[in-house]
């Protein structure tokens, strides 16, 4: 199986965290671009990354890269997305993808001309919270589904000070507290209330809610 060499444009916070992923199943993370050089260089001495590059030109311009990864500022999404598919490279690049439909539409249309695979980094739709809702809905149990309203609560990015505020709303043992010190918080729950066609007037709701730690 081929390997591909990943380029990272752009060394935030979400870029380390691309990038740890990346090591943890042996992704190659051959070259790294940040504003500075020398930032770039902090990145690629963190993560083993081979080329570090202050210019993100040089970068896509790297024969060597395969996928580029855009983890930009939103604003800047288009610009480098459609930069990378002109010079023959795969795209994983962070929500939003583009600002507009239109910047989209023409990064696709020569993706697709050229063989290219694009990808926006949505987890959403792969959480077990919305697999579980899909089958909910599929199998027609609740009925003919004609709207979904969805408030969804997600604790993953929770700040250490967020975190201990949870953590004195509610009393817990010393080995929850330790185990929750030890491990970042991943919880998800949703709340949905999901509209049934009974009448045009009154529509029967149903609200319940799904939860995956």
């Amino acid at each position: 199986m081929k390997e591909y060499n990943w380029g990272m444009l752009g060394t935030g916070w979400i870029a380390h965290e691309m990038g740890e992923a990346l090591n943890a199943v042996n992704g190659e993370i051959y070259a790294v671009c940040d504003t500075t050089l020398e930032g770039a260089e902090k990145y690629a001495k963190e993560f083993g990354v081979k080329k570090a590059y202050g210019s993100a030109d040089e970068m896509i311009a790297d024969e060597n890269v395969d996928i580029v990864y855009i983890a930009t500022p939103h604003s800047l999404h288009y610009r480098f997305l459609l930069q990378a598919v002109k010079a023959g490279k795969h795209v994983f690049c962070e929500k939003s993808i583009t600002v507009n439909s239109r910047q989209l539409e023409e990064c696709v249309a020569i993706a697709q001309e050229k063989g290219l695979v694009i990808c926006d980094g949505v987890t959403l739709l792969h959480m077990p919270l919305y697999k579980k809702l899909k089958e909910i809905v599929e199998s027609g149990v609740i009925g003919d589904v004609k709207m979904v309203q969805v408030k969804k609560d997600s604790s993953k990015f929770a700040s250490t000070q967020e975190q201990r505020k949870r953590q004195s709303l509610t009393q817990k043992t010393d080995t929850q507290k330790k185990s929750q010190q030890e491990n970042p918080i991943r919880h998800y729950s949703t709340k949905y209330r999901i509209w049934k066609h009974t009448s045009p007037t009154e529509p029967e709701v149903t609200t319940f809610r799904l939860s995956v730690t």
